[in-house]
């Protein structure tokens, strides 16, 4: 089950006894998540600082269109259990001009970038795995998506097609698929898409990201 945390980020062994669960049972929100087998008592979201990674957020970022990594600025965050194992990633979102959205794992202060978007995609969120898709212009579309496994990513895939929307057929021109970064046949990259299952649509409870500046931000 695929659960977005409401009020507390927490260390404890066993999810929040106090669940909201919607008609289709797509969408679980509880108040409290914390890492699987590790019992011990829940602490205030407060607790997690976000603007201890921020930074290495925007420098792992991916963004395909319009303006760069260098340009992200979150403006929010939301918590997401994408593999139901207790341990929340971290979903952000930048500026409407940015319009980017990123899922993070963040096991022992380690933070790893699972899928992104910007204003040409959209991330996609499944039991187990998270990705994204879009058209990009000119008959470019892409598609990609990240297998998570105890809070850690898992296999990763990637799909570029471009084709020829000059013509009437709109033949492809190429179509490219990756696995972990290297080459993979189109019948893998299938099989990877079918265990993906549908789409799981969520409602996520967005927290600023107040980010604390140091006097050293404002020195020339």
């Amino acid at each position: 089950m695929l659960a977005v945390a409401a009020l507390t980020w927490t260390a404890c062994g066993n999810k929040g006894s106090q669940a909201s669960v919607d008609a289709d049972s797509t969408q679980v929100a509880t108040d409290t998540l914390g890492t699987a087998g590790v019992p011990q008592d829940s602490v205030p979201m407060a607790a997690f600082d976000i603007n201890k990674y921020v930074d290495e957020m925007v420098d792992k970022a991916m963004v395909w269109y319009s303006k760069g990594a260098d340009d992200v600025r979150l403006i929010a965050y939301a918590l997401v259990d994408v593999d139901g194992d207790g341990h929340p990633e971290v979903w952000v979102k930048g500026d409407e001009g940015q319009d980017y959205q990123g899922v993070y794992s963040i096991v022992n202060d380690t933070v790893t970038l699972l899928a992104s978007s910007d204003v040409r995609s959209e991330l996609e969120f499944y039991k187990g795995a998270v990705g994204f898709s879009g058209y990009y212009g000119d008959g470019l579309s892409r598609k990609g998506f990240t297998f998570v496994k105890n809070s850690r990513e898992g296999d990763s895939y990637f799909h570029e097609n471009k084709f020829d929307n000059s013509s009437e057929e709109q033949e492809d021109l190429y179509d490219e698929f990756m696995k972990n970064g290297d080459d993979c046949s189109e019948e893998e990259w299938a099989r990877a898409e079918q265990l993906l299952g549908d789409t799981i649509s969520l409602s996520p409870v967005w927290h600023p990201i107040e980010q604390k500046m140091k006097l050293s931000d404002y020195a020339e």
